[in-house]
């Protein structure tokens, strides 16, 4: 039923909960969807079930324009920079990573699912 409602296939659910793929299909909104078996997820506290959402969730967004990327690579491409610096800066490593082509200034960037919690 929710391979069918998602249109994910049956294989990457099974995958899913099997641990061997962190997500399998993503809401309109880029949203991973996480799928486990009901045993399992009776089993896991809610800190655990918003640990597993935040390593499905690869997506990241550029604070100084709003921009979200479904992915570090995605976003180092589009700004022409290095993907480690993306990461560092996300993980606060880094204040920033890169400057913005036009404006020149530096560029802030944030996994998307923190930026979602402090909303």
């Amino acid at each position: 039923m929710g391979a069918e409602k998602y249109n994910v296939g049956n294989t990457s659910i099974s995958n899913c909960c099997n641990e061997e793929l962190k997500s399998a299909g993503k809401l309109d909104d880029g949203t991973p969807l996480v799928w486990m078996y009901y045993r399992d997820y009776l089993n896991i506290t809610e800190e655990e079930k918003r640990n597993k959402m935040k390593e499905a969730d690869s997506r990241v967004i550029l604070l100084n324009t709003n921009e979200i990327f479904s992915s570090i690579t995605e976003g180092a491409k589009e700004y022409n920079i290095n993907q480690g610096n993306i990461s560092q800066c996300c993980n606060k490593k880094l204040k920033s990573a890169g400057k913005h082509p036009v404006t020149g200034e530096k560029l802030i960037w944030m996994f998307y699912s923190e930026y979602n919690k402090n909303i």
